[in-house]
């Protein structure tokens, strides 16, 4: 009994020399340090730097609740029933609970009728800000400034209104350390708080904590599965995922479509009821190898055989977490390449662009020097690497094409270079050759050259500086004796320049270059093309012969940009005489990306009343149209047509119309 009057006794002294310190500070404006706790002469001195009145009792900084409200939705969810829990157990005491937002907003306050009254007139409600700026010392604003827990006890408050309150608060964390916002009790008019609320209010803002990372957490895996499910439908990747239990948990519908089931049949099964080698094979990735052949099992006797890229699914300790695999319907491969099925007999034009390319490829043809063509999609360069075989000293030989954007940079290693028996799980023992070893005697043509990964780069310049290759898991070098004939739609010095293709590989692929023209450069060619497309078309479906483009058409033809080249012409052709009404195409007939044009070049022929004729009088039928159009201005009725002045002469000539009929 003794000792708790002593120790009221000795709280009333504390109290009063507390007092005496706050006095000084609202008179003098100045803080004694004796006799505060270090947190509360920190609070008064940043009060007193930001000119906080100490005998003011209203608030300035207050917003709408509901806005409030409104930017934490979530920590108010999540501390509500923990508020809740509080005001229970602390019910008649004169308390109320509150929650702050992290910039110090009340967003809920709970308690009795009566303190709430009081509270209110004292500038504590929802939307009111008890930052230290707001209304001085105060726990919540403490907590704020200092990010731990504190009690602040009747007149260590900076304002002299809430010398009779006291206030525990703790800051509410993200496990990711964040601050969330701020829990507080406060009692108004009851005294000191006991040190052991302090330890309550702790742990329940450990408690609305730990909530709010696994309602986060929740929110974020949600999120992933819907992205993911997303990604896994618009793929056109074949893959699968199993995870550390041997079930089969996705699969892409490339990859259904690639086995031939539907995925109720094969989702959440185990993969070794699928899979007959599948124990081997996840025994490979335990050791490193990614590439493995997968043997489904199949309505047939025989299994389907799948090759696979594969790669171990970890966690952030490296635990194993399942397999994704990406896959690839094995091909058999050929005892050689095919022979090429394209000569320069084989390639339509008559333009003088076009001329200077086939010769000066034909001379290429004729030698052993690695070449390098670049063009535009669709402008027919493995026509022209076919035709330059055919015409070399290797025509007897294999012509073997890789596109080497085609191929996952997994699977490009062994499929450029080939492997040797048993080099990953479920491989073949005898081995397999690589797209080199099957050239060999012929030509090696590499497609999208650019798109190649860099360390794919590396082995291939070792291949064209060694002329030998070694195969995935082998050491022996084997002598090559191919032509190298590159190909890409990349400007591949630009891709230098930025890292992405090795400078010493583009170097040794370009000893000579070519460069395939586009379409749009060469408009001297569009005729020709046509007339071939047209007849290859009626010969294949069964149509009469002679089917002729009107000068409207043509007109459109020649006004069109062709971003896809000679391919996009073929299909203009194909898509125009399937929707073909009559005996001969007309404007509505053409897709819709060249009727955009067809206006404005249709009234170069405007003037042609010629009825349908074959497509070469149809030309010459434009051009003069072209030209009474421009009032006989050659270079206004090139620009008009596409095509440059000194073609314009030329085709003049050919028709029989004299130039001085249309002066410049």
């Amino acid at each position: 009994m003794t000792s708790q009057i002593e120790k009221k006794m000795g709280q009333r002294a504390s109290l009063a020399r507390i007092r005496e310190a706050w006095k000084a500070l609202a008179v003098n404006r100045e803080v004694q340090t004796t006799f505060l706790r270090p947190e509360i002469a920190a609070s008064w001195q940043r009060c007193l730097n930001l000119a906080v009145n100490p005998y003011d009792s209203s608030c300035s900084f207050v917003q709408e609740a509901e806005s409030v409200v409104a930017k934490n939705k979530l920590l108010l969810s999540v501390a509500t029933s923990h508020l809740r829990q509080l005001h229970d157990l602390l019910f008649g005491k004169g308390c109320l609970v509150m929650l702050y937002s992290n910039d110090g907003y009340i967003l809920d306050l709970l308690g009795a009728r009566g303190p709430k009254r009081l509270a209110e007139q004292l500038c504590v409600f929802p939307g009111a800000k008890h930052s230290e700026v707001g209304i001085g010392t105060f726990a919540p604003g403490i907590c704020l400034a200092e990010k731990r827990p504190v009690q602040v006890r009747m007149c260590e408050h900076y304002r002299e209104v809430y010398h009779d309150w006291s206030c525990t608060a703790a800051p509410i964390f993200s496990p990711q350390g964040d601050l969330q916002g701020v829990l507080d009790i406060t009692t108004v008019g009851g005294g000191r708080h006991p040190s052991q609320l302090l330890s309550l209010v702790q742990l329940t803002a450990g408690a609305i904590g730990a909530e709010l990372g696994y309602r986060a957490q929740s929110d974020a895996n949600r999120k992933l599965r819907t992205q993911f499910s997303t990604v896994l439908k618009s793929s056109t990747e074949a893959f699968f995922i199993v995870d550390n239990k041997d079930v089969l948990t996705h699969v892409s519908p490339r990859g259904l479509k690639l086995l031939g089931v539907k995925d109720d049949k094969v989702i959440g099964r185990d993969i070794h009821t699928l899979v007959s080698n599948y124990a081997s094979v996840r025994q490979g990735v335990k050791i490193g190898r990614d590439l493995a052949e997968l043997h489904f099992f199949s309505a047939s006797s025989s299994p389907l055989v799948v090759e696979a890229c594969l790669r171990s699914a970890g966690d952030a300790n490296g635990e194993c977490e399942g397999i994704v695999g990406v896959l690839r319907r094995k091909v058999d491969e050929p005892n050689q390449g095919g022979k090429g099925r394209y000569g320069f007999q084989d390639i339509i034009w008559q333009s003088e662009i076009m001329r200077g390319l086939i010769d000066d490829a034909r001379k290429i043809a004729a030698t052993e020097h690695t070449v390098l063509i670049q063009g535009e999609s669709g402008t027919g360069k493995e026509m022209l690497a076919q035709a330059m075989h055919q015409a070399s000293g290797r025509r007897s030989g294999p012509f073997v094409a890789v596109n080497c954007a085609a191929l996952s940079p997994e699977l490009l290693q062994s499929e450029l270079f080939g492997y040797e028996g048993g080099a990953f799980t479920g491989a073949d023992k005898a081995g397999k050759k690589g797209k080199f070893e099957q050239a060999q005697g012929g030509t090696i043509f590499l497609d999208e050259i650019g798109d190649m990964p860099l360390t794919a780069q590396v082995n291939l310049l070792r291949v064209l500086q060694e002329k030998s290759v070694t195969r995935v898991g082998g050491e022996r070098a084997r002598p090559l004796d191919i032509r190298v004939i590159a190909a890409t739609n990349v400007p591949l010095m630009q891709a230098v320049e930025s890292g992405r293709f090795r400078n010493d590989l583009y170097y040794r692929l370009s000893v000579i270059s070519l460069q395939v023209p586009p379409l749009r450069s060469r408009m001297d060619d569009l005729v020709p093309l046509l007339e071939f497309m047209v007849d290859n078309y009626a010969n294949e479906h069964g149509l009469p012969g002679g089917i002729a483009f009107g000068p409207e058409v043509m007109a459109a033809l020649y006004a069109h940009d062709w971003p896809g080249n000679v391919r996009e012409l073929e299909n203009v052709v194909i898509s125009t005489l399937t929707k073909m009404h009559g005996s001969a195409p007309t404007l509505v007939d053409l897709p819709q990306s060249l009727r955009g044009g067809a206006e404005t070049a249709s009234s170069s022929a405007s003037c042609a009343k010629s009825p349908a004729l074959d497509l070469r009088a149809l030309e010459f039928e434009t051009i003069g149209a072209a030209l009474d159009k421009c009032g006989g201005h050659m270079g206004k009725a090139a620009a008009l047509l596409g095509i440059n002045r000194v073609t314009l002469y030329r085709k003049l000539k050919k028709s029989g119309m004299q130039a001085t009929q249309h002066p410049v």
